[in-house]
């Protein structure tokens, strides 16, 4: 991941999410989105997109579609819309992509 990242004007750091299908995002085909970090404000509006099992061995894993969406659009910028046309390949990806930031002990 650290050749994907870079810092914006902002001075939040972003990193590549290349896409299998492009998307349209405000007008224009995009087939890259930036993307950064989660913060306690996405966590709050959004919720756990990551549902683990920790008694379960191995540790078992399972992702809430509906917030893996609306957190991939508040992290990425991107309208609903957008992130609605996404590649279930690139949506599972993402979701796989975001996990560690949600795991406790991380």
């Amino acid at each position: 991941m650290a050749d994907d990242k870079q810092k914006a004007e902002d001075g939040i750091i972003r990193f590549d999410f290349p896409l299998k299908t492009p998307i349209n995002v405000f007008g224009e085909m995009v087939s890259v989105l930036k993307w950064r970090e989660p913060s306690g404000a996405d966590l709050i509006k959004v919720g756990n997109p990551v549902i683990a099992y920790p008694g379960t061995v191995p540790l078992k894993i399972e992702h809430d579609m509906v917030k893996v969406a609306a957190m991939m659009a508040r992290l990425t910028d991107a309208p609903s819309s957008s992130i609605e046309r996404v590649d279930p390949e690139d949506l599972i990806k993402f979701a796989w992509t975001i996990t560690g930031f949600f795991l406790p002990g991380r």
